[in-house]
């Protein structure tokens, strides 16, 4: 079924295509109304698949999946917040190494070791 059109477009109607691009000879079918078949369709699937037991199941399924969701991005978030304090504790203990004198603030494994911690906390504080 094609788009056929009466009256310079005022009227929209549904059409067999071979018929529309071949001649009357093709097809036996007859051109139907667009609103009207399209009431029907809409009416038909209305009746048939929205049905509040369809809905509900529907519905069920959807709130399912949210919930599913929401307990995956809940894991997610503990899992961050435990990585970003973990890091904050470790820049905690390594600054303490140095506050009480066991390692020199010039050291230079000292150094990077904190530039790593200090960049793996700005990623956790963004995610």
């Amino acid at each position: 079924m094609i788009l056929s059109t009466g009256k310079g477009g005022k009227y929209r109607y549904y059409a067999c295509g071979g018929r529309m691009r071949q001649g009357k000879g093709t097809c036996g079918g007859r051109r139907v109304r667009m609103g009207e078949t399209d009431d029907l369709v809409l009416a038909a699937i209305m009746e048939d698949l929205l049905t509040h037991d369809r809905m509900a199941a529907f519905l069920h399924e959807l709130q399912e999946r949210q919930t599913v969701r929401a307990a995956a991005a809940s894991d997610s978030l503990g899992k961050h917040e435990a990585h970003l304090s973990d890091t904050k504790a470790k820049l905690n203990r390594l600054l303490q190494l140095v506050e009480d004198g066991v390692m020199e603030s010039s050291d230079p494994t000292l150094a990077e070791r904190l530039d790593d911690l200090r960049a793996q906390r700005d990623i956790s504080e963004k995610a």
